[in-house]
């Protein structure tokens, strides 16, 4: 799977919608959007909020 599908997996997971799991990342929805469906790739650094965010690790979205 791709760090967006990853994302997208966890946030569905935690039962969150876009707009809450950006929220708790600190971010705008559309950047979250971005980063879910794949259209930028996040840096380590907002791999790090998205994944406090979504209560995994980082290697949970970059994929093992």
């Amino acid at each position: 799977m791709t760090i967006a599908a990853n994302i997208r997996a966890a946030r569905d997971k935690g039962g969150w919608t876009q707009q809450e799991a950006a929220d708790r990342a600190g971010m705008k929805q559309p950047n979250w959007c971005d980063y879910e469906h794949g259209g930028r790739v996040p840096s380590v650094a907002v791999l790090r909020r998205i994944a406090k965010a979504l209560k995994c690790e980082v290697i949970d979205l970059i994929g093992k």
